[in-house]
């Protein structure tokens, strides 16, 4: 929603998961020199999983589908396909085959650099000034994006746990994630099995064929017991371990802001948001996203789940939630002089 938001503000780039072109191909973000067509290469790689979850009918892709392309799932998609698609609203073919050229001949330097060129660069095509990416659960890598861009700003999105939690629990890729990393834990001492249902616990390495790598079996994936405890738990820990990153940050470089908030008084925060990245307040900006915004999406967990359900929920996010009030306070306190 936010980088929709903020892709419709005249002097924004707005790069929707662009991060994930290296996490769902490699699982992480090189930080070694390389050449450009080493760089192109690894934005270009398709991700394997990925696609497959959309031939399996178990992912909708988000990005690519109402766009013409010559690249489809079934042949593989690359990755840049899907950011490029989302920020031009059209065909990223055009796009992409101006960029191959460009890119692959580009010196070996720094991922960094070569990422503040491709934004650089895109930028100047699409005559935007502020450059702002979002990539969801990039709080897990914040450490490495603080140390790659120390000239960064950033601003800490937080929602509520529980709310994030089931939304968590419908996303494919996410389930993914969670599957094989039960996979990993089930025939270990690995703590944290006890939240799971006992035939999650004494399952064997066979019973995860067609769960954890392509081709996926669409019905056993849908149905496997992840317990919502389970995404509560994971949204703390990666929300406890965010907030002690980005105080690492330098004051002045980093705000907070909170999906509700952003819901029901969209123009103030959005007006605050508008004030910190450096672009003016736009009025026709602020008029689009007051009717594009739909306040009745927070407070998901509460309606639609069991008293049941919900109370161990909200117990395993408690932490996490208050991990975030406190860095939201440090973050309305005046910065200190520097």
């Amino acid at each position: 929603m936010l980088s929709k938001i903020l892709g419709k503000h005249p002097e924004v780039l707005s790069l929707s998961e662009f991060w994930n072109c290296f996490m769902d191909s490699e699982g992480s973000i090189p930080d070694h020199d390389m050449s450009g067509a080493e760089f192109w290469q690894r934005i270009t790689n398709v991700a394997t999983s990925y696609d497959h979850l959309v031939r399996a009918g178990i992912k909708q892709d988000d990005d690519l589908e109402p766009y013409q392309s010559r690249f489809n799932f079934t042949t593989g998609v690359p990755p840049i396909c899907r950011v490029l698609g989302a920020l031009t609203g059209e065909t990223p073919d055009l796009l992409y085959d101006q960029l191959a050229p460009q890119v692959s001949a580009w010196p070996s330097q720094s991922t960094a650099d070569h990422c503040r060129a491709l934004f650089a660069n895109l930028a100047a095509r699409l005559g935007r000034t502020v450059i702002v990416e979002r990539t969801g659960g990039s709080i897990s890598y914040l450490k490495q994006l603080r140390e790659m861009f120390p000239e960064a700003r950033f601003v800490f999105l937080h929602r509520s746990g529980p709310d994030t939690a089931l939304s968590m629990s419908r996303y494919p890729t996410l389930r993914l994630a969670a599957i094989r990393l039960i996979a990993e834990a089930v025939g270990s001492s690995a703590s944290g099995l006890e939240m799971f249902p006992a035939e999650v616990r004494e399952a064997s390495p066979e019973d995860f064929n067609g769960l954890i790598e392509p081709p996926f079996d669409k019905e056993r994936f849908l149905a496997f017991p992840i317990p919502l405890v389970f995404f509560g738990w994971f949204w703390s820990y990666m929300t406890r371990n965010g907030t002690a990153e980005i105080r690492k940050v330098r004051r002045d470089r980093w705000v907070t802001l909170r999906y509700e908030p952003l819901l029901t008084d969209t123009r103030p925060e959005l007006t605050t948001l508008a004030g910190f990245m450096g672009v003016r307040t736009d009025p026709q900006w602020l008029d689009w996203t007051c009717k594009f915004v739909v306040a009745g999406r927070s407070g998901s967990a509460a309606a639609q789940l069991d008293p049941g359900d919900l109370a161990p929920l909200r117990a395993v996010c408690a932490a996490g939630e208050r991990a975030f009030d406190l860095v939201e306070s440090e973050a309305a306190a005046p910065a200190p002089d520097r």
